[in-house]
């Protein structure tokens, strides 16, 4: 009893072998006389590069060069001996020319760059307009404002990724001032603080990706249906055997 179940089990996992190579067999016939097969383009949308922009707060100075950026964001910083450690200077250059220089910023965080500063020099200044916001007894500008566009464009050198505005407040003093025999009135600008913005200019992301989809169609051809035939006949036939293998003990 034991050898008859055994032979029987072995022959049941030839016969499972022989249907499955001639199943393959079939497969294969149906996919080499079919007809070629056609292309689908798939576009795959490329991710679109997140937007970024980063705003701060300065405070104002005597001097022409650099100013302390009290925030950045939503962070204030401390300050330590009357500074915070971070700056916007609107008038600085390699040579520290004033008024036409470069300006440069330093600030805490770097929107792009997580776990970064941002420092950007030699950033192109283009001037706005000044905006009066009180006078002086005899009529001349007391205060102004006035908001200027950043380029960080490392001086013309190098393709911008950040460009942004700042608007700063600033206080005109008046006075006489004298050349030998020559006075004329003459002015000094202090700024009184500000703010400004920065907005990060990706670059465009690339076109879509195109790929090609292979749609390879199934069709029963001729050669396929004999493949077919044989393969009836083959299991047939198997099964015939496997039943007349059974032995008496």
């Amino acid at each position: 009893m034991a050898g008859r179940w055994l032979e029987t089990t072995t022959c049941r996992t030839d016969l499972c072998l022989i249907v499955s190579l001639a199943l393959a067999c079939v497969m294969l016939a149906a996919c080499g006389e079919s007809t070629g097969p056609s292309r689908r383009s798939v576009a795959t949308d490329a991710a679109l590069p997140p937007n970024a922009s980063t705003s701060w707060v300065n405070g104002g100075s005597p001097g022409p060069y650099c100013l302390d950026v009290f925030s950045q964001d939503s962070t204030t910083f401390p300050l330590t001996g009357g500074h915070s450690g971070w700056y916007y200077c609107p008038n600085q250059s390699s040579g520290f020319a004033s008024p036409d220089g470069y300006a440069s910023l330093y600030l805490a965080t770097d929107p792009l760059n997580p776990g970064s500063s941002l420092t950007e020099e030699a950033i192109s200044v283009v001037r706005g307009s000044i905006q009066p916001t009180s006078y002086n007894p005899d009529g001349t500008i007391a205060t102004f404002t006035r908001t200027d566009s950043l380029t960080c464009d490392g001086g013309g050198s190098v393709q911008p990724i950040w460009t942004g505005t700042t608007t700063q407040s600033y206080v005109r003093k008046t006075y006489r001032c004298c050349s030998r025999y020559v006075c004329n009135v003459c002015t000094t600008d202090s700024t009184a603080g500000g703010r400004g913005t920065l907005t990060a200019n990706q670059p465009p992301p690339p076109p879509p990706l195109q790929l090609e989809l292979l749609a390879l169609p199934f069709r029963p051809l001729p050669q396929a249906d004999r493949n077919r035939e044989r393969v009836n006949k083959t299991v047939k036939a198997s099964t015939i055997r496997s039943l007349g293998i059974a032995r008496t003990s």
